[in-house]
């Protein structure tokens, strides 16, 4: 056989192994692609189609990929509770419990997303 022969061989390999790679990739982008639009649902999935076609065709537009947080954080809630747990031990109150409300609340969600 000559080196070309072979090298196609070799590429026709190689493209087979990446296609059974692919396929089942793709239908899990597609499954996540479905829920994603079934939960967006009715008159917003017209609207979050436009935006999206909108924001492809030019990428100076609000990307409507990227969530913008306007609520309050979970940095926020540490950052209140740590500040009423020193304002109450410089207030002189006396903790119940050796676990303070911060630490209490973040064990909660760590609970709560292994459920």
């Amino acid at each position: 056989m000559s080196s070309s022969c072979c090298a196609n061989t070799v590429t026709g390999h190689t493209l087979r192994r990446k296609l059974l790679v692919a396929i089942p990739e793709r239908n899990r982008q597609q499954a996540a692609f479905d829920e994603l639009t079934a939960s967006v649902g009715g008159t917003n999935e017209h609207d979050w189609t436009v935006s999206v076609t909108a924001w492809e065709a030019d990428k100076s537009k609000l990307n409507p990929y990227i969530c913008e947080v306007t609520g309050i954080t979970m940095a926020d809630i540490k950052q209140r509770l740590a500040d009423e747990e020193k304002q109450s031990e410089a207030a002189g109150v006396v903790p119940l419990h050796d676990v303070g409300p911060s630490e209490f609340l973040v064990m909660g969600l760590v609970l709560e997303d292994c459920q």
